[in-house]
């Protein structure tokens, strides 16, 4: 695999840079999972993924599948 710069404001940006003015914002993502199976039976699961905090008042930007 291949990694490139990032172009923003006429700046190249690295992988590491990139991460380094990111790393305090990384936030973890658990959720508990509630549906019903063909039965009507109540079934439980749980999931988890990443994100990044990008606005002061919490937003937070992840993959779709999250």
């Amino acid at each position: 695999m291949t990694l490139t710069p990032v172009e923003s404001n006429d700046k190249i940006y690295t992988v590491s840079e990139i991460y380094a003015s990111n790393i305090s914002s990384v936030v973890a993502i658990h959720t508990e999972i509630v549906s019903y199976n063909i039965f009507g039976q109540k079934v439980k699961g749980s999931a988890a993924g990443s994100g990044f905090i990008i606005s002061e008042d919490g937003y937070v930007l992840t993959n779709a599948h999250v």
